[in-house]
C-alpha cells in the first residue's frame, strides 16, 4: 500500500472495494476463493476483517512499489488452485517505482535514474509474461490517468489477456462489482 494510495484516497476506495467483494463472494459464489494481497515493497495476505484498521504508511515501511513482488505472491498463491479462471485484480494508482530481482537485490527508481525505471518496469513485465503463461489473467483498475502512467499499464496489458479499466477512487467499486458479476454469469452461460 504505497502513499500515494493513501494521499489520494485510493487506499479507503481499494479497501471498501475488497471488503464488498469479499462479501459478494461469499455470499454469492462461496465456491469461488479470494486472496486479498496489499503490497508495496513486499506483498502481504490481508484478512477481510483487518481491512478497516491497515493503514498505508505503518503498515509498510519501506519505499517503492513493486508491482512485480505483488504479481509473483499472487501467482504463488494462485498456483495450487484448480480454478479453471484464475485472475488478479490489481488495484494500483501508478507503475512500479522498485523491484525485487530474480536473482537477490532490490532497485528502486528513487535514486534517480531514466535507465534505472526502464529496467524496472522490464523486470516487472517479465512477471506478468509468467503470470500470461501460468493461465492468470490480470485485471488492472487504474487510478488516474497519467499518461506516463498508463504506458506502463498498456505494456502488461498487450501481454496479458486481462482487461484495464481506468477510474477513480469514487468509481471503482462499480466497476469491479459489476465486472465480477458480469464475468461470472458469462461462465454460468457458457457451462
Amino acid at each position: 500500500v504505497s502513499y500515494s494510495m493513501l494521499m489520494n484516497d485510493a487506499l479507503h476506495a481499494g479497501k471498501k472495494v475488497a471488503l464488498a467483494l469479499n462479501r459478494l463472494i461469499e455470499t454469492k459464489f462461496p465456491q469461488d476463493v479470494l486472496h486479498l494481497v496489499a503490497f508495496r515493497s513486499n506483498s502481504k495476505i490481508i484478512r477481510a476483517e483487518d481491512l478497516p484498521s491497515i493503514v498505508a504508511i505503518t503498515y509498510f515501511m519501506e519505499h517503492g512499489t513493486d508491482i512485480k513482488e505483488a504479481l509473483r505472491f499472487s501467482r504463488q498463491l494462485l498456483g495450487p488452485q484448480r480454478a479453471a479462471h484464475r485472475q488478479i485484480i490489481m488495484i494500483t494508482d501508478g507503475e512500479p517505482t522498485a523491484v525485487t530481482l530474480d536473482r537477490g537485490g532490490r532497485l528502486h527508481s528513487g535514486w534517480g535514474s531514466a535507465l534505472l525505471h526502464e529496467r524496472i518496469v522490464q523486470e516487472t513485465l517479465k512477471e506478468v509474461k509468467r503470470c500470461t503463461q501460468a493461465g492468470i489473467k490480470i485485471n488492472t483498475f487504474m487510478l488516474g490517468t497519467d499518461i506516463y502512467r498508463k504506458g506502463f499499464i498498456d505494456q502488461l496489458s498487450r501481454i496479458n489477456t486481462g482487461r484495464v479499466f481506468y477510474t477513480s477512487p469514487d468509481q471503482i467499486g462499480n466497476y469491479i462489482v459489476v465486472d465480477y458479476i458480469a464475468n461470472k454469469r458469462k461462465r454460468i452461460g457458457r457451462a
